[in-house]
């Protein structure tokens, strides 16, 4: 039992919001019980209860390696290092993360030289903004802080239109959303992307034919290691060398080979034929469609007809709805 306990994965989840059991903290708990419910131990830390004191540009760091503060951020980074899987949880201000969150992240980099276990991070992220698109500052400042550590971004779970405490219990897609993302977090493995693509890609290729193979097609997929999109900790593979992406309407041909309506695409803005992505010698790009809403990469809108290469943690955006693409 004992040598059981030690291969656990382990999952610290870190609240950034001022608000005690607030939507932040409920979105956090939701990814950890799926963690939990996948195999993983949990912990939970709230930075308001944290002392962690503002970055000082001491530059201190830079010759030990060690910061010159004394405070809660050592210990702190020693329970990231211990886990390898990290649950991110700020709602959005003017745009941002919170202070306590900022705080947080700043006095990362005093930690370059940790040897982080290859974390995957779940960000959460609830907003009052009804428009997703007003976590793209948020999304795109973690992503470098995380790339900086050399740490992954795994899944990004944004929730709009949420003000009111804990209001977001009366959201049971993003509590869904939440706890599928932390079950994943612990289960799929995308070390073998490139290499497995195209084995997976002729497993998966026929749809099912009865609800019984949908059950057994649909465990396939969960632990497929494919190229794909990933919304809200769902994969969506991408099984061709050219995909089609918008949203599914019977006469309106061809079909899009990625149909976004069951991640709420028909609400957020999607066109019929927003974007295609093609895999070439070079790696995947994307393409806009000359979409009503236009397609974003990394908060860049793309020029529509004009061809982007996409690498693996990209967040690309169609309309409103964000994803996160894995080669």
């Amino acid at each position: 039992m004992l040598a059981k306990e030690l291969h656990r994965k382990r999952a610290l989840g870190v609240v950034g919001s001022p608000r005690y059991a607030g939507n932040t903290e409920i979105l956090v708990d939701e990814v950890l019980r799926g963690a939990q419910d996948a195999g993983a131990q949990t912990e939970k830390v709230i930075l308001n209860q944290l002392n962690i004191a503002p970055c000082q540009a001491c530059g201190r760091c830079m010759g030990t390696g060690e910061c010159a503060q004394r405070d809660d951020m050592p210990a702190l980074l020693e329970q990231m290092k211990q886990s390898q899987i990290w649950v991110l949880g700020t709602p959005v201000y003017w745009s941002g993360p919170t202070a306590q969150f900022k705080a947080f992240l700043d006095r990362w980099y005093s930690a370059r030289q940790v040897d982080f276990e290859k974390p995957r991070v779940v960000l959460v992220m609830p907003m009052g903004e009804p428009n997703v698109a007003y976590a793209d500052c948020t999304v795109q400042t973690v992503k470098t802080a995380l790339a900086y550590l050399k740490v992954e971004l795994f899944s990004v779970v944004p929730v709009p239109d949420v003000w009111d405490l804990s209001e977001v219990r009366e959201r049971p897609d993003a509590l869904e959303a939440a706890y599928r993302a932390g079950r994943e977090a612990t289960e799929i493995d995308l070390s073998q992307a490139r290499a497995d693509a195209g084995e997976e890609a002729v497993l998966l290729s026929s749809e099912p034919d009865s609800p019984e193979e949908a059950t057994l097609w649909l465990d396939d997929l969960a632990k497929m290691t494919c190229p794909r999109l990933v919304v809200t900790g769902a994969p969506i593979p991408l099984l061709q060398d050219e995909v089609l992406i918008g949203r599914v309407k019977p006469e309106v041909t061809p079909v899009p080979d990625v149909d976004l309506v069951p991640h709420g695409g028909d609400r957020m803005g999607v066109s019929r034929h927003h974007a295609r992505m093609l895999r070439g010698s070079g790696g995947w790009v994307l393409e806009d469609l000359e979409s009503t809403n236009g397609t974003f990469l990394n908060g860049e809108q793309v020029p529509p007809g004009q061809q982007v290469r996409v690498r693996t943690g990209d967040l690309i955006r169609f309309g409103t709805l964000t994803l996160i693409f894995y080669e």
